[in-house]
């Protein structure tokens, strides 16, 4: 009996001429459908490029939903195989910077001019190239201006810490990125960060800054936090910025960038996670601007110290539909290092509030029943800073 169909799905395309596997008889119709595509998709068995490449590329367009799949090499195959990740048009590209070759990135014709893409460009260090991610912001900026309508631009430094960046012409240009996520290991290239910003100011709507900052002694690290140079005061009155996410444990915002928060009036995603000052600048800020200039946010995560969070968040706000909220305590006793709201305090902050809210924290009585709004009870461990935005 012939089977009527049989699908793949993988995690990622193996060294494998699709040809060969297309004419396989045992099922009248054979699919596969490839999350990721690195170099083997387009090399033979001897580690070549494949023969009939053309065939292989239709192959991958008429198979793989292309919109569910990203490209992922490091980049050198990235530059050898850039002409057909082309013709495949993919909208999400991963780069690796490693231990392989890397090639001349003080000359930006390494990469071809293509203004056809609006997609995703991930840029990240591996483990062991310490040395040579210093030439990220090189590479960032010649994908900036070889891909002038980039949407989505994402760098990680990696696990190690690097040094200064190596950079060609300070960001000299203006792009269009909508969102921009940065994953720091250090403060070295604050500078660098700050221009990337600058680029985008007319156009970003989503910045996303996530700082794994690390130290010998993290406890006195926490006792001692560092105050960053501002990232994002380029962007005060802001009326496209719709998300702001920030995550560190290590370093905490100055009063003038808490201040700034204030001008984006357009905001409706906020995420505040970590380490801050005693709290006491998001104090003022959510009891001042809460139902005034942030009264379009749709959806507030704040993770640190906050000395009166009835204060902060109560009120009848015309936008929130959810509230996750982790107020950190100064106490040394694990069992009292989050504050726990009473139920006087879940009424106070829940009163008027939007039918469908749903409020995330850590509560006295959890079962507490509401008829507009949901309650979850948050058991995670605040100790350990999130690696990942999404």
């Amino acid at each position: 009996m012939e089977l009527l169909r049989f699908g793949l799905i993988l995690n990622s395309c193996p060294r494998i001429c699709l040809k060969d596997y297309f004419n396989m008889s045992f099922a009248k119709q054979h699919t596969i459908q490839f999350r990721n595509l690195g170099e083997l998709a387009f090399e033979d068995e001897d580690g070549q490029m494949l023969s009939e490449i053309d065939t292989q590329l239709e192959l991958i367009k008429s198979s793989t939903d292309l919109g569910d799949c990203m490209v992922s090499m490091n980049i050198g195959n990235f530059l050898l195989y850039q002409s057909q990740i082309t013709e495949l048009k993919v909208r999400d590209i991963s780069i690796r910077i490693d231990d392989g070759w890397l090639p001349d990135v003080e000359n930006r014709d390494i990469i071809d001019f293509n203004d056809k893409f609006d997609g995703e460009i991930y840029i990240i260090c591996s483990d062991s190239s310490k040395e040579k991610c210093k030439y990220l912001a090189m590479l960032a900026q010649i994908l900036l201006t070889q891909f002038p309508n980039m949407n989505t631009l994402k760098i990680d430094e990696g696990v190690q810490s690097i040094e200064q960046y190596k950079v060609v012409d300070c960001l000299n240009l203006t792009s269009k990125l909508q969102t921009l996520q940065i994953t720091l290991m250090n403060l070295e290239n604050i500078s660098f960060y700050q221009k990337l910003i600058q680029t985008s100011k007319n156009t970003i709507k989503q910045l996303d800054i996530l700082l794994t900052y690390s130290m010998p002694n993290d406890s006195g690290m926490q006792d001692n936090p560092k105050k960053a140079d501002p990232m994002f005061t380029i962007l005060e009155n802001s009326l496209i910025l719709e998300s702001l996410r920030i995550i560190s444990l290590h370093v905490f915002l100055s009063q003038k960038e808490v201040n700034i928060i204030a001008t984006f009036r357009n905001l409706k995603h906020l995420v505040i996670n970590g380490f801050t000052a005693g709290g006491r600048e998001f104090d003022t800020l959510f009891q001042q601007e809460f139902m005034g200039s942030l009264a379009n946010l749709e959806y507030l995560e704040y993770k640190a110290a906050l000395e009166d969070p009835v204060k902060a968040f109560q009120g009848p706000h015309r936008s929130l539909m959810r509230l996750s909220f982790i107020g950190k305590t100064n106490s040394m006793d694990p069992e009292n290092n989050f504050k726990k709201l009473t139920t006087r305090d879940v009424d106070a902050i829940v009163a008027g509030k939007r039918f469908g809210f749903t409020f995330e924290s850590k509560f006295t009585d959890p079962f507490k029943v509401y008829s507009h709004a949901t309650l979850v009870d948050n058991f995670e461990d605040f100790g350990a800073c999130p690696t990942e935005i999404h």
